[in-house]
């Protein structure tokens, strides 16, 4: 469940409004689930441009954060597969498997 912040503190997302206003302007509204009567607690408009983005910067910045945290969770496989590396132990397709399975194993949210 995603919760946002507006005017009146915290509140449980429920839809999106988008609103091309024309000249370029686009208004985006995110709404609860008490409809508002003439806008959403969170509103912003601007230049089409800039609206989408914004929106590419928050889907960039979300999906590298995800792969930060793939990382991590795999971290004590990739460190001992590094040290394999170090000790001239395996191959190295074993130690690519290795590291593959770390970060596959991350990815789908196993320690």
């Amino acid at each position: 469940m995603i919760e946002c912040k507006g005017r009146h503190g915290w509140f449980k997302f429920c839809s999106f409004r988008v609103q091309n206003l024309g000249n370029g302007v686009i208004n985006v509204e995110i709404r609860s689930v008490r409809e508002p009567r003439n806008m959403g607690p969170i509103c912003f408009q601007g230049p089409k441009e800039e609206v989408l983005d914004l929106f590419a910067a928050l889907q960039k910045h979300i999906t590298q954060e995800a792969y930060a945290r793939f990382i991590i969770e795999a971290a004590p496989e990739l460190l001992e597969a590094c040290e394999a590396v170090l000790k001239g132990e395996g191959t190295d397709d074993e130690i690519l498997n290795q590291v593959a399975t770390a970060v596959a194993k991350a990815k789908r949210g196993r320690p």
